[in-house]
């Protein structure tokens, strides 16, 4: 069986989501379905705000070193 686009990209928004909000971002979720949006993003300490769409492909992550257990994938917030 192939795997899910639909799991596929879940899995990316909530990957997104967890790396802003280890970065001090307060993020939420849209609902499924939302065109243009998938997470809401503010900055805590300037209370500016996005809105986020996120790609998710299963090729962009960057393959940790041999002995670490998991994988890396490249995010980055503009200033």
């Amino acid at each position: 069986m192939g795997k899910s686009n639909a799991l596929t990209g879940a899995a990316g928004e909530y990957y997104v989501a967890f790396q802003l909000s280890a970065r001090g971002y307060a993020v939420g979720l849209t609902a499924r379905g939302t065109k243009s949006a998938d997470l809401l993003m503010t900055n805590l300490e300037t209370g500016k705000s996005a809105t986020i769409q996120v790609k998710t492909m299963t090729t962009a992550f960057v393959p940790a070193k041999k002995r670490e257990p998991y994988w890396k994938w490249r995010v980055s917030v503009p200033k």
